[in-house]
């Protein structure tokens, strides 16, 4: 197994800025206790979009997107989050998004949504 982590969260138009960065946080910060005990970084995070385009969150804020959801095999991925917002409500009509979902599901080892 590689000791490298890929830790992805969604990102789209409208999506709660803070279900994105406060998870992500955690494993950032994560890497930076594991260094601070002389051990690797073993979490690589990763924000996944429709487009490499930036994306406005609810706020205003533009997250920068590292790949595109349906460019990437789910089985690459340790953990896959699903965040809130505004735009959940347009994402659920989404059916190409809908059907990675569900095949990433049974790919990833570990699937959650942050909020909504």
């Amino acid at each position: 197994m590689s000791t490298q982590r890929k830790i992805a969260c969604l990102v789209f138009p409208d999506v709660m800025s803070l279900d994105v960065t406060g998870p992500v946080q955690v494993f950032a910060s994560a890497n930076v206790e594991l260094q601070r005990q002389g051990r690797a970084a073993v979490y690589q995070p990763l924000l996944l979009g429709e487009s490499l385009e930036p994306v406005a969150s609810s706020c205003g804020i533009r997250l920068g997107v590292d790949a595109c959801w349906h460019d990437l095999a789910p089985a690459e991925l340790d953990t896959l989050l699903v965040p809130g917002g505004q735009g959940v409500d347009v994402q659920r009509q989404n059916p190409a998004l809908l059907a990675w979902l569900r095949r990433a599901e049974g790919e990833v080892r570990r699937l959650g949504s942050v909020c909504s």
